[in-house]
C-alpha cells in the first residue's frame, strides 16, 4: 500500500547501538523506508536503494553523491533510523568485492555478482545480496536484494 491510511510517527535517528540493543534481538531485520524517512537523513542528496524485492521500499539507502568524504546511508532497525558510513564513496565498478557500510555496533555489506554493475544506468535494478552483522553476535544474510 503506497499511501496507508494511518501512519505511525516518523522514527527518531539514533546510533546503532542503541537500535541494535532494543529489546527484540532475535527478529533484527532492517525495515522498509519511506522517502522521507530517507530524506531525514541523507537530505534531497541522490541515493542507492536496496531492496527486499524489485518492489518494496527500500531497506538501505546510500548516499550517491561524490563529496570526497566518504559514502553516508541510512538504514531502519527497530522502528529506528540508523546512520551508517563507509570510509569511501561507493566503487560501484568494484561491487563484486563489497561495500562496508559501518555504525557503532553495526555492520552492513553490500555484494553483487553481476558481470557489470557499472554499466547500470540511474534506476535501472541489478541483484545485490547484503550481509548484516551486529555487535551482540547477530549475522544475518538478507538474500537477493533488487
Amino acid at each position: 500500500m503506497e499511501n496507508p491510511m494511518m501512519q505511525g510517527p516518523s522514527p527518531d535517528a539514533v546510533g546503532a547501538q542503541e537500535a541494535v540493543n532494543s529489546p527484540d534481538i532475535p527478529a533484527i531485520d532492517p525495515q522498509t523506508m519511506q522517502e522521507a524517512e530517507i530524506e531525514k537523513v541523507l537530505g534531497d542528496a541522490a541515493y542507492c536503494a536496496y531492496r527486499y524485492t524489485a518492489e518494496s521500499p527500500a531497506i538501505l539507502a546510500i548516499d550517491n553523491t561524490d563529496q570526497g568524504q566518504g559514502a553516508r546511508a541510512v538504514t531502519k532497525i527497530h522502528g529506528r533510523l540508523v546512520e551508517l558510513s563507509a570510509d569511501h564513496n561507493p566503487d560501484y565498478e568494484n561491487l563484486k568485492q563489497g561495500l562496508m557500510l559501518t555504525a557503532e555496533g553495526l555492520t552492513m555489506r553490500v555484494f553483487s555478482d553481476e558481470e557489470e554493475p557499472e554499466s547500470a544506468e540511474p534506476g535501472e535494478l541489478i541483484t545485490a545480496e547484503l550481509h548484516f552483522c551486529s555487535s551482540t553476535g547477530l549475522e544475518r544474510r538478507v538474500s537477493r536484494l533488487v
